[in-house]
């Protein structure tokens, strides 16, 4: 237990000081970003390159401390022909409070930088928000069945917003990803599921999927579906920088976005809207069934290494 204490403050030290130097950086560079306005788009161009690279080695510090100080193993199930020039939109399940620094550090070398949906409630949590704002994060807000029956234009506005900021962003090569569960999955959360059960994901929420897509079309022609499966049941900050987590499965099918038609107005069209609903309930269908796979093939190799 002491060796798991150590770990864990070794790696939390190390994990402080990588985010803390790379935050800083970051928002001084983007304040002279500002600046850079009177010096003209060349300057700011260089400087948003920076942080572009700040962000690629802050990945690069997380896979060396997940690995060399938490003992962290990474299986990957990958498709062959992922680029790191080449646009996508990344669905991915929501295991973790360390979900996000799983898909950095395993990915940072493998597809272009990563740029996450999250809940905008999280925009105002001190420093964290203002940071993933400047990350170029896009921020959504959950908006009540009600709200958007009696208020459509809120729905409205949101999605040109998204659709606004997505094509910004893949104006050069960046991977879009989505949550598609809408928060953590655990079980209590499964067993308050109104809609359909699954054993080891909450029901997908399509909107926030077919909006990306249909923001960034033009560009993207890639889907990755990406599948986190850990060697155990919950998952933590404290499990995974103390070593207790020793496996993470990655698995990545990647599907053609116009061949599979993804591509839609989920908005206004009820027809492709529950199309698409369909298609991700088929694809969360396959992705249990690789997880509870995944699973039992991780828990037996743990009890053949207890053995």
């Amino acid at each position: 237990m002491l060796s798991q204490y150590i770990r864990f403050m070794v790696a939390m030290v190390a994990c402080v000081l990588n985010l803390t130097l790379l935050s800083s950086l970051v928002f001084g560079l983007y304040a002279l970003s500002l600046l850079a306005y009177i010096l003209g788009s060349g300057v700011r161009s260089v400087l948003y390159a920076a942080i572009d690279a700040l962000i690629y080695w802050h990945s690069v510090n997380l896979r060396c401390i997940l690995q060399r100080i938490c003992g962290l193993r990474f299986d990957a199930f990958l498709q062959p022909s992922l680029r790191q020039d080449k646009p996508y939109v990344m669905v991915i399940n929501h295991r973790s409070h360390v979900d996000i620094l799983i898909i950095l550090a395993f990915f940072y070398d493998r597809i272009p930088n990563v740029k996450f949906f999250l809940k905008r409630s999280l925009l105002y949590v001190p420093f964290l928000g203002q940071f993933c704002y400047l990350m170029n994060y896009i921020f959504v807000r959950k908006i009540a069945p009600a709200v958007a029956r009696r208020s459509p234009d809120v729905v409205y506005q949101q999605r040109e917003t998204i659709k606004r900021q997505c094509r910004e962003l893949t104006k050069h090569p960046v991977t879009l990803a989505v949550f598609a569960e809408g928060t953590r999955f655990s079980e209590d959360k499964q067993m308050d599921q109104k809609t359909v059960h699954f054993a080891n994901l909450l029901s997908p929420q399509p909107a926030g999927l077919a909006l990306a897509i249909e923001a960034c079309a033009d560009q993207v022609q890639e889907l990755l579906d990406v599948t986190l499966v850990y060697d155990v049941g919950f998952v933590s900050v404290w499990l995974l920088l103390s070593g207790q987590v020793r496996t993470v499965e990655v698995h990545v099918q990647s599907y053609d976005v116009a061949k599979t038609a993804l591509v839609g107005d989920y908005v206004k069209d009820r027809q492709f809207r529950r199309r698409f609903t369909e298609w991700m309930k088929y694809l969360w269908q396959k992705k249990d069934v690789l997880m509870g796979q995944a699973l039992q093939r991780l828990r037996a190799k743990q009890g053949l290494c207890q053995g």
